[in-house]
């Protein structure tokens, strides 16, 4: 089931880059989908993406904002990449 939802993500990563510089934000939403799916079925995802966050200010922006409008149930997951956030518990 993990390695479905990994390339299910993927695909609406991908999806999601291609859409993106359409009128209408239906590429955020689907990259968005996309991220929540990879970092909650792959655990290499997580600190990849922390990392992606500290480096690019920007997408660190970007994903506070997303994080602010989701349901905290989808939330979580981009919290959990969040670099301002100490959450060593591995």
């Amino acid at each position: 089931m993990r390695i479905i939802r990994t390339i299910l993500g993927i695909m609406l990563l991908i999806a999601g880059v291609i859409l993106t510089p359409l009128p209408i934000p239906f590429g955020l939403i689907l990259f968005t989908i996309g991220l929540i799916l990879v970092i909650s079925s792959n655990d290499r995802a997580k600190p990849m993406l922390t990392f992606w966050r500290r480096k690019w200010s920007w997408l660190n922006k970007t994903l506070l904002q997303v994080e602010k409008v989701l349901p905290d149930r989808f939330a979580k997951y981009l919290r959990q990449t969040n670099p301002e956030l100490d959450t060593d518990d591995e």
